[in-house]
């Protein structure tokens, strides 16, 4: 049984008398420390950076991605800075992932220091056994992933750059693939992508 408490006009008096008082906070570093109140994991921060994160990469990384793709409106500079922080949270989540599983190998085989598929299996499970967690940090890279392939079609599109079958914004050489067959894929290295 839920019990409704009523407040009465001296409590309600005081209560309005000290919110008046109340101004949040009024420097800087304050206001900065209450934006970031609500933050648990990072994963749909509004800002690029949280504040454990390197600046100077988040920027490096930008920089390296305006030198390459070389954004001559306004609006490509919007889908090039879109696509630069769809790509950070999406290696935030990577880390974040790889962080718990580690600390879950860890808590599980604490004598182990060369882990194997199998210990990690034995990790995961329980980690989907216990909690959503896993669950979350995969929506999140969806999340992430939809929206960097997003700006990268939108940068092709103002471009007028055709449609291509691969996924937007990597070019892949298949001439010297045969046609069929899964097994015929490879995984290009860093170097042997380009963007478009």
């Amino acid at each position: 049984m839920l019990i409704k408490r009523t407040s009465t006009p001296l409590t309600q008096a005081a209560s309005r008398a000290n919110g008046a008082r109340s101004r949040g906070p009024v420097t800087a570093p304050g206001k900065a420390n209450s934006s970031r109140n609500g933050l648990r994991h990072g994963f749909f921060v509004k800002g690029a950076l949280l504040p454990d994160e390197s600046n100077r990469e988040f920027l490096v990384l930008r920089a390296e991605f305006f030198a390459e793709l070389r954004p001559s409106t306004p609006q490509q500079s919007a889908l090039v800075n879109d696509l630069v922080e769809s790509l950070w949270a999406l290696n935030r989540c990577h880390v974040i992932h790889d962080r718990i599983v580690t600390a879950e190998l860890r808590h599980q085989f604490p004598a182990v220091t060369a882990f194997t598929a199998e210990h990690h299996a034995a990790a995961v499970a329980e980690l989907c056994r216990r909690s959503r967690l896993l669950d979350h940090i995969g929506y999140a890279e969806s999340r992430q992933q939809r929206r960097l392939e997003s700006a990268f079609r939108g940068l092709a599109q103002l471009r007028g750059e055709k449609k291509s079958t691969s996924r937007p914004g990597i070019a892949v050489k298949t001439d010297d693939l045969p046609k069929r067959g899964p097994e015929n894929l490879r995984i290009l290295a860093p170097a042997q992508v380009t963007y478009r």
